[in-house]
Parts: structure tokens; sequence; C-alpha cells
């Protein structure tokens, strides 16, 4: 219901808060006549003045077009790399005539508590000099609609992991005030899951660690109530008229009463000495009075449930220096953090955040070796003095820059070194690995010897069996001749006596034939010859008695003639 009140009273008011304008403009504008009667300044003073306490501040820009770099002037384009519901991720890049590869990249986390990143353009544009710089940018919560979902502490240590992850290397984060929690607790999470993108390096300035070392007046309200009390009195509904109508936030124009309830003695002499800069016809000084208060009255809403969270968590519980704070199911442990640099800044005169809260991490990173740790408190500077105005850029800054510098010359160091541990053992592992194919050369050969010698043994004996095959077909071939020649030579043996037999059959046939004939012709002569040899035996019977040859014949003949009748029966 307040949120609506404002919002009617401030339209309401937009008429005069108009009017007002256009008088300050008349009677201070040099080409208006109005300008120059009597009293006009004091009428354009005394109407400026009415204007600037009625009107809206709308989000400023960041006015950062060039940088100074090393007597050169650089360009500058912000630009949205990440865009999220609740918060951008901007980069500064820098023009051409400066490479940004060769500075670190910084990224500077701005505080969500109720004014908007430009709030820190003196520390971007003082940083852009040395570094290669990414800022969050959250968005206004009255312009985040409702089905976007909650936005709360936890949620916010998310984003800025998924920022640094964006990034893809690691890079030097900065968290100014408010996020020096949030950015703890992410920097701890990733050392403790060994994530390859943690920070180099992490700078907190001016941030409640631990909110029991010189409470302030921030520490003591938060002390004084409970969280139902902040929940009824603190967070109000977004009206109709923004994009996140309905969505429950911490107000903005209530933090501005709270920031200026802070100290309104110090707001009221400020406004009156703008007034009379104004009179005084003092510009320059007005000019710085309107730049600083531009930026100051220009404040967001807050998620309800981040602010919340935050009451509770970081200021009524205290858990992050008491070890108790657990994002999501997760406990934070800062002596999980070995390798990433730390420095704190706290200021002097700081009355928002006190000496000792911010330097607390110390003690609470345990593991992490004293060389990389690093303590600075600001001299004479309150809270805003430590990143903006002159005591930042003329103290604080080189201290930082030079921090920051030496933990990318460490990182570079231990690069370097791990590049070479590689190469080492890249050129070790070549060594054994020529070792081991040499070692697989040489047995490949003694097998492949090995192979050949068994080779040639079964070749051999495959030479020798078929040799022997050879000589015993060499054997049987010529045992085959041999009884080939030997058969040849029994059967032209046999055949010779076969024809011989033939020929002596031949000769008994023929003999036996002649010897047919001879009997037949015998036979035929016979009956003659006995007649005849009667005859003739009878005429000399008497002288043939008296010759010894007489008988052999008789005898003679009839051998022949049994020798005939053999032949002829055979």
């Amino acid at each position: 219901m307040l949120y609506t009140l404002h919002e009617f009273n401030r339209i309401a008011l937009s008429p005069l808060t108009y009017a007002s304008s256009l008088i300050a403009e008349t009677f201070s504008n040099p080409f208006s006549p109005y300008s120059y009667i009597p009293g006009s300044r004091r009428i354009a003073a005394r109407y400026d003045l009415l204007n600037r306490i009625s009107k809206e501040y709308k989000k400023p820009e960041w006015y950062i077009d060039e940088v100074e770099i090393n007597g050169e002037m650089v360009s500058v384009t912000p630009e949205a790399v990440v865009n999220k519901p609740f918060c951008n991720l901007v980069h500064f890049k820098r023009g051409a005539s400066k490479n940004p590869d060769g500075d670190p990249t910084v990224l500077i986390v701005a505080p969500m508590s109720g004014h908007h990143a430009t709030l820190l353009r003196d520390t971007v544009r003082r940083m852009l000099t040395d570094f290669d710089v990414y800022i969050t940018d959250w968005v206004d919560a009255r312009n985040v609609p409702v089905n976007q979902g909650a936005f709360d502490l936890d949620e916010y240590v998310y984003y800025i992991i998924s920022f640094l992850h964006a990034l893809n290397k690691r890079v030097h984060i900065m968290a100014v005030c408010q996020p020096s929690v949030p950015v703890f607790g992410a920097v701890s999470l990733m050392s403790e899951q060994n994530d390859p993108l943690v920070p180099l390096s992490m700078t907190l300035m001016g941030g409640p660690i631990d909110t029991q070392c010189s409470p302030t007046v921030v520490n003591n309200l938060a002390d004084k109530h409970s969280l139902a009390w902040f929940e009824t009195q603190m967070i109000q509904r977004v009206p109709p008229r923004y994009p996140g109508n309905g969505r429950l936030v911490y107000p903005g124009f209530m933090q501005l009463m709270g920031f200026i309830a802070m100290n309104p003695r110090n707001h009221m002499k400020s406004y009156n000495e703008y007034y009379l800069d104004l009179m005084r016809g003092n510009e320059p000084d007005a000019e710085k009075h309107r730049s600083f208060y531009d930026e100051y009255n220009a404040v967001c809403d807050l998620p309800a449930e981040f602010y919340l969270q935050t009451v509770k968590v970081v200021f009524q519980d205290n858990a992050l220096a008491k070890g108790t704070w657990k994002v999501g199911s997760h406990l934070i442990d800062p002596g999980a953090i070995t390798s990433t640099s730390l420095l704190t800044v706290e200021g002097e005169l700081d009355d928002i955040t006190g000496i000792g809260q911010t330097s607390a991490a110390h003690d609470l990173t345990s593991n992490l070796s004293a060389d990389k740790k690093k303590l600075y408190i600001a001299e004479g500077s309150g809270h805003y003095g430590i990143f903006s105005g002159s005591r930042w850029r003329n103290n604080v800054f080189p201290v930082v820059a030079d921090f920051i510098n030496a933990a990318q010359e460490d990182e570079e160091k231990q690069l370097l070194a791990r590049l070479r541990a590689e190469v080492e053992l890249a050129i070790r592992k070549e060594n054994e690995a020529k070792a081991r194919a040499e070692a697989r050369k040489k047995a490949r050969e003694e097998i492949k010897a090995a192979e050949a010698a068994e080779i040639a043994k079964v070749k051999a004996r495959e030479e020798a069996l078929e040799k022997a095959k050879q000589e015993a077909i060499e054997a049987a071939e010529a045992e085959a001749k041999l009884l080939a020649k030997i058969e040849a030579e029994r059967i032209a043996k046999a055949e010779e006596q076969a024809k011989l037999e033939a020929e002596r059959l031949a000769k008994a046939k023929a003999d036996a034939e002649a010897a047919a004939k001879a009997d037949a012709a015998t036979k035929q002569e016979a009956p003659k010859a006995a007649v005849q040899s009667s005859i003739e035996g009878a005429t000399t019977e008497a002288p043939a008695l008296a010759t010894p040859n007489s008988a052999p014949k008789s005898t003679s003949t009839g051998a022949t003639k049994q020798t005939a009748f053999k032949v002829a029966k055979q």
C-alpha cells in the first residue's frame, strides 16, 4: 500500500516538478531575458532545488566514452555480453588501439543494495586504464515480471559463478561493499569443487564478512528487529504501472530514506551548499552536487527474498563468519580457498561497514598462504571513498592494481612452470615412448628373426623331405627301370628261348615230318624190300650170316621209327 501511495504522490507532484524545472531554466538560462533581472539567481536556485527534491531520478548512463591509457585516448563501448532476468554482464570494450588481451581481466561485482551499478562509474573509469573490465549490472526488481521467479542470496551466488564461467578463463574478481559476502561464498564453493575457472584473485572492499566486528548503525538495526518486523515494515508489492507488478520488493525509495536517515545533517548541509552555489553562480561546485545526487538519488527495488535472506544470513546470524552458511545444500567453507589471492580494503572512517568486518576474511581463509593475502586500510576514507573519488583514484587504486598485477604475474609464472613441467613430462613420455618403441621394434625384430629361423628350419626340413622324396622317387624310378630292364631282359630271354624252342620244335617237327615221310616211304618200300630181301636173302643167306654189320642196321632202323613216332605224338 505504501508503494502505491508513493507512486500516487509522485504523479500528483509531477506538474509541480515540471513547472519548477521550467521556472528554474527560465531564470537561469543566459538566452532568457528573465535571467538578467534582479533576483533571478535566487528565483532559479529555489525552483531548481524544488525540482531536484521532488523529481524522479532515472537510472543514469555510464558516460564512459573514452579513457586515457598511456597518454592515448582510447574509445570505450559498454555492451551487455550476458543477459539474465535479474542481471546483465556488461563489458567495457576498449578501442582497437588498446589490446585488451594484454591486460588482466577483472570482473567487478556491483552492490545490489538499492543503487544502480553506475554508482561505480568512477571505479570502472579508473580500472579501465589498466584492466579489461566487466561489471554486473543488476536489474531493478520492479521491472522483472513475476513469472521470472524469485531471486535470493543463493541465486546471487550462482549468478556470480555463471558469469565467471561465461568469461571462460581465470580472471580477477572485485566485490564492492554488499557483494563481498556472495562473492566470498562463490569463490569458496568453486574452490571446494575444484572449479578450473576459480578466480586468480579476490578483492573485497568494505564488505560485511563478520558483522560482529565494529558494529555500525546498519548492524545495530538488523540486531534490533526480528526478521518478521523487516518483512512487515519493509516489504511492499510493486504497483501495476511496472512490468514487475505484484512482485514483493524492498522499494528503492524506502532504501533512499534509510540512507539519508543515517546522515541527515550531511545531506541537509549538502543541499544548502548547493543552493548557495547556485546563488553565487558557482557552477563547477553545483555541477559536482548534481553529478553526485543524480547517482545517489537513482535507486532501484530489491527482490524481497534476497533482502530478507541477506538480513538474516549476513547480519542477524553472521552465518559466514560462524561457518554455518549454506548455499543450497552446500556448506560454505572458506578454508577450501587455496589458489585465489585475497585483498581486503577497508575505510578508516567507514560508517556502514566497520573496521575489521572485511579483513575477517583473512582468518576464515585458513588454508591460504600468507603471501597470497593483503590487508589495506584507506586512511581518512569513508565508505564511498574506497571506491569513488580522489582517495580511490590516488590511494586505493594503486594498491588494487599492484595486487591484481602481482597475482597475474604469479599465475603466469605458475603457468610457465606448469608448461615447462608439461613439456618436460611430454619429453620424458616421448623418450619413454621412443624407448618402448625401440624395445618393441627390437622385440619384433627378434621375433621376426626367430620366425625367419623357424621358417628356414621348416624350409630346410621341407627341402630335406622334398629331397628325400625326390631321391625316393628317383630310387623307385631307378628300381622300376632296373626291374623293367630285368623284366625286359627276362622277356627277351624268354622270347629268345621260346624262339629257340620254337625253332627246335620246328626243327623237331620238320625232323618228325621228315622221319614220318621217311617212315612212310620206308613202309611203302618195305614189302618191296622184304621181297627183295627175301630174294636176296635166299641167294645170299649163307654169306649174310657171315657179315658182322647186318644186325646193327636193323636195330638202327627200329630206333629211328620209335623217335619219329614220339615226335609225331608230341
